[in-house]
This record gives C-alpha cells, sequence and structure tokens, in this order.
C-alpha cells in the first residue's frame, strides 16, 4: 500500500516536471522569435 502510494507521487512529480519543461520551452522559443523579428 505505502509503496503504491510512494511511486504515485513520484509520477505526479514525474509529470509536473515534464510540464514544466515544455512550459519553459516554449517561453524559450517565443522569446527567441520575438527577438529575431525585432532585429528585423
Amino acid at each position: 500500500m505505502y509503496k503504491r502510494q510512494v511511486e504515485s507521487s513520484f509520477a505526479k512529480l514525474r509529470l509536473f516536471r515534464i510540464t514544466e519543461f515544455a512550459g519553459f520551452a516554449f517561453i524559450a522559443s517565443i522569446s527567441a522569435m520575438v527577438s529575431q523579428l525585432l532585429r528585423l
């Protein structure tokens, strides 16, 4: 029972990390596009 709880919390943490990384990559790509547009 306890082991299953720990595994589910680890899965949630991993999912949160993936969404956090995706959001960071999204913001980075948008800022790169904006900087390129400003340079033109």
